[in-house]
């Protein structure tokens, strides 16, 4: 019998590598968010599979949260090119 890649008709994980860059960055925003210093995050997702999606959680947005993410897209826009 071979190896489960997938179920329910879902991605199949085989190509999926960790970024550990990636990872240490999240766990340290983790405990940040656990120690009340982050209230807000919003989030843009590329998958291993170049799907994307984005979402946002937390307490509010505000105009800084706003401009942090025009920077932010200004930044991903230059890294494009």
């Amino acid at each position: 019998m071979g190896d489960v890649l997938s179920m329910n008709g879902g991605i199949a994980l085989q190509n999926a590598t960790p970024n550990e860059d990636l990872i240490e960055e999240l766990e340290d925003m983790l405990e940040r968010a656990r120690s009340g210093e982050i209230q807000t995050v919003c989030f843009a997702i590329l998958n291993f599979d170049e799907s994307t999606t984005y979402f946002t959680r937390g307490l509010h947005a505000t105009r800084g949260l706003l401009g942090s993410l025009v920077l932010l897209q200004r930044d991903l826009l230059e890294d494009i090119e």
